[in-house]
């Protein structure tokens, strides 16, 4: 009997902070994008972050979730089988599907963990989850449902917006106050997104601007973090740039958002909770941020609408 099968795809991260583990990670993702190897400086420099953030915790992470889903699941789909892959480490998206596959999954729903749509997110999951499926034996297939966008779930906004509420208490801001922002940050990517036409920018400010009403707030800004290398410009506004606008607009105290992210990325731990908030403190700003949606009680809720939203759907949908 045919059972249906989840999959949750994420970027990957080391298991640990040994420098070999440092390495393959960091081997796999500039091979994939730029054909280098990277220096012994990249990968110490990068072991450092990790020694300074606490470590890599995505894959446990997700993993954790995955028990939680599959659990959440059970009464509703007898037999559901949930499974990781990543795109840059273990456990690898092929690894996965070949797991589902085996395990008799005909009908699969891919949740692609990237909140906004483009080719460098979640197409590039869609690609390797289709080249996976692609290279199963003859014979074997399996049938991909997407989940819907991220930013048309109204379940998402909600969690996110139950974040920026929960951190408002716990710190006694104001978010009716002029002196109080609210800054989305999301990941930078290369401007071409944009200026191909790709949704990225506009489901960003989008989210933003619903998030933004849903909880109050007088004030909102945007920004991107995580600019790579190279010669070709990134999106921004940079967060640091963004942060020296506000003392002279009034602004004092600064509530961070990175809807860009589900959960806390390294990009989150290092260029928002290091690098964003000693900058803030130099400003004289107070700077502090929200927990992640995976760390939110709701965020269940808001993968179950998105399978069942995938499964109610009567064709295979766009994984963007």
């Amino acid at each position: 009997m045919s059972k249906l099968g989840i999959l949750l795809l994420a970027y990957g991260s080391p298991r640990t902070t040994n420098r070999e583990d440092i390495r393959s990670y960091l081997t796999h993702i500039l091979q994939f994008y730029r054909r280098v190897t990277p220096t012994a400086k990249e990968v110490e420099e990068l072991r450092e972050r990790y020694l300074k953030t606490g470590g890599p915790r995505l894959v446990d992470q997700m993993l954790r979730l995955k028990s939680s889903l599959a659990e959440a699941l059970a009464n509703c789909y007898p037999g559901v089988l949930v499974e990781v892959g990543m795109r840059h480490s273990p456990p690898w998206i092929k690894d996965a599907v070949q797991r589902l596959v085996r395990a008799n999954i005909r009908t699969l729903v891919a949740i692609p963990m990237a909140p906004f749509r483009s080719r460098f997110s979640t197409g590039a999951y869609k690609k390797a989850l289709m080249d996976a499926i692609s290279g199963l034996p003859s014979g074997e297939s399996v049938a991909v449902r997407w989940s819907q966008p991220w930013a048309q779930s109204r379940p998402w906004l909600e969690c996110w917006a139950e974040l920026i509420r929960s951190t408002v208490q716990r710190h006694a801001l104001t978010l009716e106050s002029h002196d109080t922002v609210v800054l989305f940050t999301n990941h930078s990517l290369p401007v071409t997104v944009q200026a191909q036409g790709e949704p990225y920018v506009e489901e960003f400010h989008s989210v933003a601007e619903t998030v933004a009403s849903d909880v109050g707030a007088r004030r909102y800004v945007i920004a991107y973090t995580s600019a790579g290398g190279g010669r070709i410009p990134w999106l921004g506004p940079e967060l640091t740039k963004t942060l020296d606008e506000l003392p002279s607009k009034g602004i004092r105290k600064v509530l961070v958002a990175p809807i860009g992210f589900l959960s806390a990325h390294l990009e989150v731990l290092w260029d928002i909770d290091q690098i964003g908030r000693e900058h803030a403190h130099s400003l004289n700003l107070e700077f502090v941020r929200t927990p992640m949606p995976v760390e939110s009680p709701m965020f269940l809720d808001v993968l179950l609408d998105m399978i069942h939203q995938a499964l109610a759907s009567a064709r295979p949908s766009e994984g963007g």
